[in-house]
């Protein structure tokens, strides 16, 4: 009988695949899931840190403030301020 050309690549991709599952299914000792006290303005002051836990998001004419959840480890959104309206 004849064998398959491409077996050998199958196989080969299988073995390569399973490598993949189990080295990356081990807990790695580099992630580091602390967040930072203080954050950094990025993208010309669009993200301005607000305190220790909290930070606003300028969004096309609103600003959306978030806070950390350290219950939940999540940020959770607080409020929404149109700023152009405030001004006016």
């Amino acid at each position: 009988m004849k064998e398959n050309p491409n077996r050998g690549i199958l196989i080969a991709i299988l073995i390569c695949l399973i490598f993949i599952l189990f080295s990356n299914s081990e807990p790695s000792s580099e992630q580091n899931y602390n967040l930072p006290i203080q954050m950094e303005m990025v993208s010309d002051g669009q993200i301005t840190a607000l305190g220790e836990n909290r930070f606003i998001v300028n969004s096309y004419g609103e600003l959306h403030v978030f806070e950390w959840d350290e219950e939940e480890s999540t940020y959770k959104w607080i409020e929404t301020f149109h700023y152009y309206d405030r001004i006016n």
